[in-house]
């Protein structure tokens, strides 16, 4: 459970069923098929991957780059509207779905490891209807701070599922686009609907995610308690092994410190119900835990850009 995430509700979303009626663009370049030595390099990493036992694996941002040039593949039911870094696609709504949907930007992304929900966001810089007016709505929106930076927060991160097309997992993401009438400044509008007369040209924005490299871990057991030892800038005491729960001191920067993994006595990942902090002492509310491993990682922020049109 990473700590950035403490006490946050996940939305699990839904996949709904239904056509999508989507009309190519290939504005933003084609999807990129690796070479050979580029192949053969995504082939050592995907194996180091399977092969690993641990919940994160040390990756470089190059490494990250080279699985998210990996095409996904045709999903049933889902038509691109642009392709970007290879791998990452980008369209948006159901349009034979409920209402809401058509509301949605909708991503699919290679199934890389490391990242879950709260660590990949899309920005739209405009959304323009046929009339070539912007209707995306800057009042209500948090795409854009006062001081022009992006903020990345719950309205513009990705809701995140991860899916599989016959034996090819990939990541399926989504997230609500507020728009706004500019002939009034006041009428709301769907991404798919911006009128009778008008309706969606072009969309353009970025994908970011945030993506840990050089991930590093310290394993700790029952005979660690007690035992400081150096990581990640600072200092690490195991305090306890209970029951209902575990505990560690940390005396560094909180921050510093990535996520952890809680283990049974078989070396099954537990489920944490609970984390406190106070001045340091980390306590992870989990049943019958028998070791800990704690993770440092250096967190680098990737942006993808992204714009198509609709073309009838």
């Amino acid at each position: 459970m990473k700590l950035a995430k403490i006490g946050l509700l996940l939305a699990v979303l839904m996949f709904v069923g239904g056509g999508y009626c989507f009309s190519q663009s290939n504005e933003t370049g084609q999807i990129m098929k690796p070479a050979t030595g580029q192949a053969e390099r995504i082939a050592a990493i995907e194996k180091r991957i399977s092969e690993s036992t641990d919940e994160f694996i040390a990756l470089s941002t190059e490494e990250y780059d080279l699985l998210l040039s990996q095409p996904v593949g045709t999903i049933e039911g889902f038509e691109p509207l642009t392709t970007i870094v290879g791998g990452i696609m980008i369209g948006y709504g159901f349009p034979d779905g409920p209402q809401i949907f058509k509301t949605n930007i909708q991503t699919v992304i290679p199934n890389i490891p490391n990242i879950s929900e709260g660590e990949v966001f899309v920005f739209l810089d405009t959304v323009k209807g046929t009339n070539g007016l912007d209707y995306l709505d800057r009042q209500s929106n948090t795409e854009i701070k006062g001081d022009g930076s992006f903020e990345e927060d719950d309205f513009t991160q990705l809701t995140l599922d991860n899916r599989g097309i016959d034996s090819k997992p990939y990541w399926f993401g989504s997230r609500y686009v507020n728009l706004r009438d500019p002939a009034d400044g006041e009428t709301v509008r769907a991404l798919g609907e911006l009128g009778d007369e008008v309706k969606l040209s072009s969309v353009s924005g970025k994908v970011v995610m945030q993506l840990p490299v050089n991930i590093t871990g310290l394993a700790l057991t029952k005979a660690d308690i007690g035992v400081e030892k150096s990581f990640a800038g600072g200092k690490i005491t195991l305090k306890e092994i209970e029951d209902d729960h575990i505990s560690f001191l940390f005396t560094g920067e909180s921050d510093s410190i990535y996520s952890w993994t809680v283990y049974d006595d078989s070396m099954e990942i537990l489920e944490i119900d609970k984390v406190n902090f106070d001045e340091g002492l980390f306590r992870l509310a989990v049943n019958h835990p028998k070791s800990l491993k704690i993770y440092h990682a250096e967190i680098v922020r990737k942006e993808y850009p992204f714009s198509f049109e609709i073309k009838k």
